[in-house]
């Protein structure tokens, strides 16, 4: 995640609420995930515009580790990259994991994403004295 966990559903609502007003402009999408057989969120997804003159984009997920593993990520990621492609009319999406979950970079590559570099982190500089 890029982002910390919410400490308390009042601060869930908040975000929610905020995704609502924001779902009016028309770059920035972003929904809950509910599993078929109960109703009640499950993980989010978003797809956000990156870039309007290459019509570039991005997507995070996440899901509930309870619901790791049964594909719900995958097929949530085909369903959302083929609305950013053929609705929207993006022209590229792309996404990031962190090296800690390489089980999200399955799920981007099983969904028909490819990898195409690591973004690695720079060592801060050098204390010449020490």
């Amino acid at each position: 995640m890029r982002w910390e966990p919410h400490r308390s559903i009042k601060e869930t609502e908040l975000k929610i609420n905020d995704w609502i007003n924001r779902y009016k402009n028309n770059n920035f999408y972003q929904w809950a995930i509910t599993f078929k057989d109960i109703d009640e969120p499950i993980g989010a997804f978003g797809l956000f515009v990156v870039n309007e003159n290459d019509m570039t984009g991005d997507i995070a997920y996440i899901i509930s580790r309870k619901y790791w593993g049964m594909s719900i990520a995958t097929e949530a990621l085909k369903t959302v990259l083929k609305f950013a492609f053929e609705v929207v009319g993006f022209n590229r999406i792309e996404s990031y994991h962190s090296v800690n979950n390489p089980a999200s970079g399955k799920v981007m590559q099983k969904a028909g994403m490819k990898l195409e570099g690591l973004a690695e982190q720079l060592q801060p500089p050098c204390n010449p004295r020490t």
